[in-house]
């Protein structure tokens, strides 16, 4: 249950357990567990997000409740907010990218927004092992050719699904060698 600038667990008689702290100053946006070290990881966002241009805004990928380290969290430069987090545990994609973190960027709102965008962190042995690396890029929300990345799905062939809100569409991301 992400609430506030903390994620809790919601027990099943309705009320929350513990509550995990993302990084100070940070929202927490989405959600996944790593499944190799079977941790949650967040992405989490400097506030504010919504007005910011260029790259103001921070994206981060963190382990919750962890201390903060380099070995812990990646930071990526946007001018979104994440939307989805999904680490990719299958084989269809370039060998590089099994087991990394998919992160969905949705486009800032403002003046100057900056493009949608679907970015591929690399993980070895549960943690961060490599520089970001852009998917899928839109052309930001004024153009024909809008993109809202809000949600990620892994087909059982391991193709990439994310839907597109800009335009009502399913992005289907294959890799032929």
């Amino acid at each position: 249950l992400l609430h506030g600038d903390a994620v809790a667990s919601l027990l099943p008689d309705g009320t929350t357990g513990e509550s995990l702290q993302a990084s100070a100053g940070a929202r927490p946006l989405a959600l996944a567990v790593e499944p190799r070290s079977a941790r949650p990881w967040v992405a989490t966002a400097d506030s504010p997000v919504a007005g910011a241009t260029g790259s103001d805004a921070v994206v981060k990928i963190e382990v919750l409740g962890a201390p903060d380290s380099s070995t812990d969290s990646v930071s990526i430069a946007s001018s979104g907010a994440p939307a989805a987090l999904h680490f990719y545990r299958r084989r269809a994609l370039p060998a590089e990218l099994y087991g990394a973190a998919l992160l969905a960027l949705a486009p800032a709102s403002g003046e100057h927004p900056g493009p949608g965008r679907v970015v591929a962190v690399p993980f070895a042995a549960g943690h961060p092992g490599g520089a970001p690396r852009d998917l899928l890029v839109g052309r930001g929300v004024d153009s024909e050719s809008a993109f809202e990345p809000t949600a990620i799905a892994v087909l059982s062939d391991g193709a990439v699904v994310v839907a597109d809100a800009a335009k009502g569409t399913l992005w289907r991301l294959d890799y032929i060698p």
